[in-house]
């Protein structure tokens, strides 16, 4: 009796290769595949700058009403920039706007 086992062994090993080697061609080339990876990526990151920026603001935020909350002349002076008043003696300065370039 003749034995075909050697034979198939190989034979098996390149299908499954090619059929490796075909479905990691085709997740690079489909749309959803390494471009889209990439993108996405570059998505993340700026979405992760964004989100450093607006934490950056709020921490300032944060300081500037807890200073507020307790300085008593930071809001005098607060006060006194919304609503253009002044302390006794103080002159203010106020410009006009100018619309020209």
């Amino acid at each position: 009796m003749v034995r075909f086992r050697p034979l198939l062994r190989p034979g098996l090993i390149l299908v499954a290769f090619l059929t490796l080697i075909g479905g990691i061609v085709r997740v690079i080339r489909s749309p959803q595949g390494w471009p889209s990876m990439l993108e996405n990526r570059r998505k993340v990151q700026e979405i992760e700058r964004s989100n450093d920026e607006l934490r950056k603001q709020m921490t300032e935020m944060e300081q500037r009403n807890e200073r507020l909350r307790h300085d008593r002349e930071a809001q005098d002076e607060e006060v006194r920039r919304n609503t253009f008043k002044q302390k006794p003696g103080e002159t203010t300065v106020i410009l006009p706007h100018d619309s020209k370039p």
